[in-house]
């Protein structure tokens, strides 16, 4: 059996890049996952228009809390993150290998 991989992407003023990122995680993942930390820009609308779940910070908190609130609420076993101003993220490696007896795993990978 597959575990349920979430992809948490940490994103602020990324409007131009964001959608290009998210329908290439979807095309590895089970859900993306789109924190928006108080962007002033159309990233959320943008990323939710590209089909991720999206969480809003009301104001800029920092890469860090982004990505405490995105591990709280991703419904996947495994989370991975990925960069919303890069180009595009690469296959997530090994998917579901990293999850022994339904215990959380995170892994971080590079995205270009």
């Amino acid at each position: 059996m597959r575990e349920s991989i979430t992809a948490v992407i940490p994103a602020y003023d990324e409007g131009p890049r964001i959608e290009a990122v998210v329908r290439e995680a979807a095309r590895y993942v089970d859900e993306v996952l789109v924190v928006d930390d108080g962007s002033t820009d159309d990233t959320a609308a943008r990323a939710e228009r590209a089909g991720a779940r999206v969480l809003c910070q009301p104001t800029n908190a920092g890469y860090i809390e982004v990505l405490k609130r995105g591990f709280a609420e991703a419904a996947g076993v495994v989370v991975v993150t990925l960069d919303a101003g890069r180009a595009a993220p690469h296959p997530v490696p090994g998917r579901g290998a990293l999850v022994v007896s339904g215990v959380f795993a995170y892994l971080s990978i590079p995205c270009g």
